[in-house]
């Protein structure tokens, strides 16, 4: 019922981080048309790097803050705070500059860590004592 529900759609917080991975896989031959130069395979995969480190690095710094940002706000709270923040980085993915590009990167991954982090916390606390180890694996 309800608390199916529930754990579905918060269990599928956790998804972002392997679809904020295998998505810029995905996009690379696109943005990459975009790069001109002599030595373009070498700044290519520079370029490449750069923006998939910074995915990481956001998911580590959100992944440490998770704890802080959750007893400010609450679970639930910062649940939806994360989707803001999630939303946020996605959108400015679509401006074609590098800077924005890989700047909306570190902030979807930081949406990406805090999911990591908030999504068993919050699933581990809603659901009943009987059914917490078996819900816990969802996440």
């Amino acid at each position: 019922g309800f608390l199916s529900i529930l754990i579905f759609v918060v269990a599928i917080g956790n998804i972002q981080f392997g679809y904020a991975i295998g998505g810029w896989n995905v996009a690379t031959k696109a943005y990459g048309k975009n790069m001109v130069g002599v030595h373009q395979m070498e700044v290519n995969i520079q370029i490449n790097s750069i923006i998939q480190t910074a995915t990481n690095i956001g998911a580590t710094f959100g992944a440490l803050f998770g704890g802080p940002v959750a007893t400010y706000f609450g679970r639930w709270k910062a649940i939806i705070i994360c989707n803001v923040i999630l939303l946020v980085g996605a959108g400015s993915q679509f401006v074609d500059n590098f800077y924005i590009f890989t700047a909306g990167r570190v902030v979807y991954g930081y949406s990406a860590g805090l999911f990591s982090f908030l999504t068993p916390k919050y699933i581990s606390e809603t659901s009943p004592v009987e059914k917490s180890g078996m819900l816990g694996g969802v996440s």
